[in-house]
């Protein structure tokens, strides 16, 4: 019971922790994108 609740814990931090590696990286790109935008 113990391990499949710490493997629960870690699947949600996991999934938690990925979804912010692709917020960020959709922040950087649409920040990069709006620089393009603006230049031309």
């Amino acid at each position: 019971l113990y391990g499949s609740q710490t493997f629960k814990l870690d699947l949600v931090m996991m999934g938690v922790f990925v979804l912010g590696v692709i917020a960020a990286i959709m922040y950087v790109f649409s920040s990069w994108l709006e620089k393009k935008i603006i230049k031309y």
